[in-house]
């Protein structure tokens, strides 16, 4: 993580260290909500999915 502040003649200061963990957190809180809008996504479509299935069966279900 220190990396990120690039070439130091020293060690970094408090200020620093939580800019740049700051700037990382971010960057993994953006990479995961594309992750989880996607899963949202397919979990959404799965629901609907079943919904209609169970309607379907219970359409069957009612005629006999």
């Amino acid at each position: 993580m220190l990396e990120a502040l690039g070439e130091h003649d020293g060690a970094p200061s408090t200020a620093e260290f939580f800019r740049a963990l700051a700037l990382q957190l971010e960057w993994r809180y953006l990479q995961n909500r594309r992750k989880i809008r996607r899963l949202l996504w397919a979990f959404e479509l799965g629901i609907l999915r079943l919904v209609l299935e169970v309607a379907a069966w219970l359409v069957v279900l009612w005629r006999q």
